[in-house]
């Protein structure tokens, strides 16, 4: 499942599929961008 993100207004909406509208500001499906998922710090790398 990916988690949408409206540049609009900010709102996060967890869909299979690109939502056709923004469900809080009703923004149009161009505003509705995939999140980009944080990787978590591998602290060995930082350890040099």
């Amino acid at each position: 499942m990916t988690t949408w993100v409206c540049t609009k207004c900010g709102f996060e909406v967890k869909a299979e599929q690109q939502p056709a509208l923004c469900p809080f500001c009703y923004a149009p499906t161009h505003h509705m961008i995939p999140k980009k998922e944080t990787e978590p710090a591998d602290e060995d790398a930082k350890k040099d």
